[in-house]
């Protein structure tokens, strides 16, 4: 089957195409070939250009310090690379790599930026794709969180499969539990539970579904609530309006800086009596040490009330413990005695 690479096969670029036009557009789009691995942007970095995949795959994964990094979103002909920047900040935190190869049309961030400014519809549009970018990572870190590695692989696939062209995807076991975030031992345990259960096949590193049915019913909730929102959201653009200002460089209002000045009371006033300076202070400064003296007894208590808790919970009764105390005086003050004393002498008479 010939894979369709025009840039209506993308949904996202099909509907700005009819937004700002073809004719303005499309001579800007570049076709680029995508290939598997292939790192698009790294995370806090300034990206150059916005991608919208036709024929190709792209996973956001959120990477640790220590180099593990796990899929949190995969972008397809449905979407677009860059979407998140509609959020501010000029850079993500997460890493987009190439995950299927294929087709894609890229467009540079400035003149994105303009198209934007210009096209308040395309705004709206790349908005709502955003928005469905959130959907799918809440809904992704729930179910690894929650859901067995078997309904993962379901979902993803099915997932992955919305977004392609083709029920065919080229990918190794080894690459789809570095996605998950499991061994790769366990990806083909899961795989090879669906190829016996006929829902998929695969052979060097190509996975084809074969009853997507199958891969349905063992997938968890999440796939058809992230495929409902999903959908829902690409026909609903959001009721914001942003206006003409570029959303790339858009910057929030500083808040009023409220300057306080303490006024001291004149020790003569107009109407001629005279008054004596407060040096203890305003009654707000009286009432705020008021209360760091409530503080600091409601703490004082606090300490006592647990020194008590702790001594209850000593099984020795406090009258033992005061006979105690008596009995190691009274032992020590006959030590003392004894060694003051001089030896007695005794006679076989007495």
């Amino acid at each position: 089957m010939t894979t369709p690479i025009g840039p209506d096969s993308n949904e996202l670029l099909g509907e700005m195409l009819d937004m700002v036009g073809v004719a303005e557009l499309a001579p800007q789009l570049e076709r680029v070939r995508l290939r598997t691995g292939q790192v698009l942007h790294e995370p806090d970095a300034p990206m150059q250009h916005v991608y919208f995949p036709v024929s190709s795959l792209v996973s956001l994964l959120q990477v640790m310090r220590s180099g593990h990094a796990t899929e949190t979103a995969v972008i397809g002909n449905d979407g677009m690379l860059g979407a998140e920047l509609m959020m501010g900040g000029g850079v993500t935190p997460n890493r987009a790599v190439v995950q299927c190869e294929g087709h894609a049309y890229r467009l540079g961030i400035e003149l994105f930026t303009r198209l934007l400014d210009a096209s308040p519809p395309m705004q709206q549009r790349v908005l709502a794709y955003a928005r469905t970018l959130m959907v799918q990572t809440a809904q992704t870190a729930a179910c690894n969180r929650h859901h067995a590695l078997s309904q993962q692989l379901c979902r993803w696939l099915l997932l992955s499969l919305d977004r392609l062209p083709e029920d065919e995807l080229r990918m190794t076991h080894e690459t789809l539990a570095n996605m998950l975030g499991v061994r790769r031992e366990s990806v083909t345990l899961a795989a090879s539970k669906l190829r016996d259960e006929g829902a998929i096949t695969y052979s060097r590193g190509r996975i084809r579904v074969v009853d997507r049915k199958r891969l349905e019913v063992g997938a968890c909730e999440c796939y058809a609530l992230v495929h409902s929102q999903c959908h829902g959201m690409g026909t609903q653009t959001p009721r914001v309006r942003l206006g003409r200002v570029s959303v790339f460089n858009r910057t929030e209002p500083a808040a009023p800086v409220v300057q306080i000045v303490r006024v001291s009371r004149p020790e003569t006033a107009t109407d001629g009596h005279r008054y004596a300076p407060d040096r203890r202070g305003s009654s707000g400064d009286r009432r705020r040490g008021a209360k760091r003296s409530e503080f600091g007894a409601a703490a004082q208590r606090e300490r006592r009330l647990a020194a008590d808790r702790r001594r209850r919970t000593v099984s020795v009764a406090f009258s033992e413990r005061r006979g105690g105390h008596e009995r190691r005086a009274q032992a020590a003050t006959l030590r003392a005695g004894t060694v003051g004393q001089p030896a007695a002498r005794t006679t076989a008479g007495g």
